[in-house]
């Protein structure tokens, strides 16, 4: 739930008027594995701050095809890491190696601090 739990707390330090770089959340919990009706979006749909979440395509809790049809704030960026499970493991035979997702997940998350001047 770490994913989860960070976008809160971004969305309940806004609301206090802090300051807010940005967020990164990785493999967010859109819902519970298989109950696609028990969304956990709606704080993500009024998020202020820069995020980025990086997500596996095949991931249980939100794959590629359910998310891009949720309503997010236009301040997230989603990444899509492809054949990436929720921990961007890729199947065995797949043309995406998991170390290949994680390698791209680090560029990405490195690239979106930069932006930010975190680095």
């Amino acid at each position: 739930m770490g994913g989860r739990l960070a976008s809160m707390i971004v969305k309940e330090l806004e609301e206090e008027g802090r300051p807010i770089i940005g967020g990164i959340y990785l493999s967010y919990p859109f819902h519970p594995i298989e109950k696609l009706e028990k969304l956990r979006t709606q704080h993500l749909e009024e998020l202020k701050a820069s995020s980025l979440i990086l997500q596996g395509t095949r991931d249980p809790f939100g794959n590629q095809q359910e998310v891009l049809g949720y309503t997010l704030s236009n301040k997230i960026k989603l990444h899509w890491l492809e054949d990436g499970e929720h921990s961007f493991k890729s199947r065995k035979k797949s043309r995406h190696p998991t170390q290949q997702n994680l390698d791209e997940a680090v560029k990405i998350m490195t690239a979106f601090m930069d932006q930010r001047k975190v680095l």
